[in-house]
């Protein structure tokens, strides 16, 4: 088990209690922190950045032709988001 600790308090830390605080709008969201931990290439996990769903397909849209904005986009549009 992983436990996050903050003074006295601990706080275990499991699939449904990791949130993350957007970079481009500041929302508090749910983030999977597996996914994130594999994904991550160069850095850790304290220079990891997750982007909110809004605020990622708005970077998506910015920077079309790259490989992970067109899965974002794609993936999207598959969920009849626009």
């Amino acid at each position: 088990m992983f436990y996050a600790i903050e003074g006295k308090k601990r706080v275990h830390i499991g699939y449904d209690n990791v949130y993350a605080q957007c970079p481009g709008c500041n929302k508090l969201h749910k983030v999977d922190l597996q996914d994130i931990l594999q994904n991550i290439e160069g850095s850790d996990l304290g220079d990891t950045q997750v982007y909110c769903e809004q605020c990622t397909r708005i970077r998506a849209r910015r920077h079309r032709g790259e490989p992970w904005a067109e899965q974002v986009l794609g993936e999207a549009e598959y969920d009849g988001q626009h």
